[in-house]
């Protein structure tokens, strides 16, 4: 079967496991979900061992044609963390990136270091969990738990430290950080550089997973900043949007413009999986989720009609958007759903259901150009717009997103699982099989299309844009995001 690089792509939802040829072709898959949980509002919860037995599934599946890997990569979702014993047996269920859980002494650290969801969820267990967190030997992130599982040796990556305690400049735990939040360092993993090998496979999860002992394990990175790396946004000007559940905008930087997060323009300033370099990210979240929402509530029948002729019910309905005009005769969708202020704005008697479809489209693209604007107005070039994730198999999605940005669109063959490729270079580049990345993005980073504006769409959306920034600022101020 050839040489071959695995990848386990651990999401929020499910493991996707993918085999990769040397040329960064799809030669296996395979996917096994898992459960959240939610005791209460506001919290969310995974089961450690959840995960590693959905990897084990889906590792099987994508081996069932067979394949030779060379390496093991890894790219995780971020921000969830629980405390380990020194085995790294939960001792708690894992706090996933969605829970809202807080204690009092945290309103204060908040402010100082807003969004370090890891280090606020320490202070929670130390406080409301005492006798937890005084047992806890380490508190794992998903990546370091499952180099711990495959390796014996607990490693976490510098994007899922970056929500911790990590000093994103100099990309090392920080002294202040810890003295600031009241958290030993002794209590987190190692921070190793993408790319590093966190250990090999052990016997035991080697016969598991049906792989050979001793596969070397590559430390890769979180799944937006991989995700950069498989669309070979590694030079400053290319761009990238991820539309899945929501909007992920990564531009590629040689200096951190920020410390981490700043929350006057809403950006962070991640390391990128591409050592050396960082991502200026922005983040919408649930706007890939609203259209699902319309699909599973509105259209039944749409449902219906796609397991009757083996479609995917979205075709059907991109199929019925097209049908509505550019501009969707005003109606703009203001994509606040996961705060409970989403609204279409301007809708009369005149709207079809076609322009409600196109507006949840439109939206997307609005808000993509906002993020674009911003970085832009901090002196980051943006020349075109590298796109991934479900939307991304949308024709007419894509062309809604030149037109609205004014940017040239780019779709490259690896339309879902460009973040299991940026892990599968980062294990190519360990293992030798690369000289280098520049040298693994040219050899399987293949441009497929590129959507340019059209003059005459860009017009209509530059008279609408100001009016969705303006409505989606104002939105957002009062929610305090």
């Amino acid at each position: 079967m050839g040489e071959h690089l695995l990848v386990f792509d651990v999401g929020t939802t499910a493991v996707k496991t993918v085999l990769f040829s040397t040329e960064g072709r799809v030669v296996g898959k395979g996917y096994c979900e898992y459960p959240t949980r939610s005791p209460a509002p506001g919290l969310s919860e995974q089961d450690p061992g959840e995960w590693w037995r959905a990897l084990v599934n889906s590792c099987r599946e994508a081996l069932r044609g067979g394949g030779s890997p060379l390496a093991v990569g890894l790219t995780t979702q971020r921000a969830t963390v629980f405390p380990a014993d020194r085995e790294g047996n939960p001792l708690h269920p894992a706090l996933t990136w969605m829970d809202t859980r807080t204690s009092p002494s945290l309103a204060t650290l908040e402010k100082r270091f807003p969004m370090r969801l890891v280090a606020h969820r320490l202070v929670w267990f130390r406080e409301n969990l005492p006798e937890v967190f005084a047992r806890a030997h380490l508190f794992l992130t998903v990546d370091a738990y499952l180099t711990g599982k495959l390796t014996g040796n607990f490693v976490s990556d510098p994007v899922n430290s970056s929500y911790s305690l990590l000093d994103t400049r100099r990309v090392e735990w920080s002294g202040e950080l810890s003295e600031a939040f009241g958290i030993p360092l002794d209590r987190l993993p190692p921070v190793r550089p993408p790319g590093t090998v966190a250990g090999e496979l052990l016997p035991g999860p080697a016969r598991e997973l049906n792989l050979p002992p001793g596969l070397p394990v590559v430390v890769g990175g979180g799944d937006q900043q991989c995700s950069a790396l498989g669309l070979g946004a590694v030079e400053p000007g290319i761009v990238k949007a991820t539309t899945g559940t929501g909007t992920f905008v990564d531009a590629v930087v040689e200096e951190p413009l920020l410390d981490f997060y700043e929350p006057s323009c809403r950006m962070f300033c991640l390391p990128h999986a591409a050592p050396g370099k960082w991502c200026l990210e922005a983040v919408m979240p649930g706007t890939g989720q609203i259209y699902r929402w319309f699909r599973d509530e509105l259209c039944s029948r749409e449902k219906e009609e796609g397991k009757r002729l083996g479609v995917d019910p979205y075709e059907l309905l991109n199929q019925e958007a097209e049908g509505a005009e550019p501009g969707c005769r005003g109606l703009l969708l203001i994509p606040l759903f996961s705060y409970s202020r989403g609204l279409f704005l301007n809708l009369s008697f005149s709207h079809t259901r076609a322009h409600l479809i196109r507006a949840i489209l439109e939206s997307n693209g609005y808000t993509i150009r906002l993020f674009l604007d911003l970085m832009e107005s901090l002196g980051v070039p943006v020349s075109e717009l590298r796109v991934d994730g479900g939307g991304a198999r949308s024709p007419l999605w894509r062309q809604i997103q030149a037109d609205i940005t004014g940017k040239p669109v780019v779709l490259t063959e690896v339309v879902e699982d460009a973040s299991s490729l940026g892990a599968a270079l980062l294990a190519g580049k360990s293992a030798g099989i690369y000289r280098g990345l520049e040298e693994a993005v040219r050899r399987t980073v293949r441009v497929v299309e590129r959507k340019e504006p059209r003059e005459e769409n860009m017009r209509i959306y530059e008279e609408l844009y100001p009016k969705y920034q303006e409505t989606l600022i104002q939105l957002a101020s009062e929610l305090g995001l």
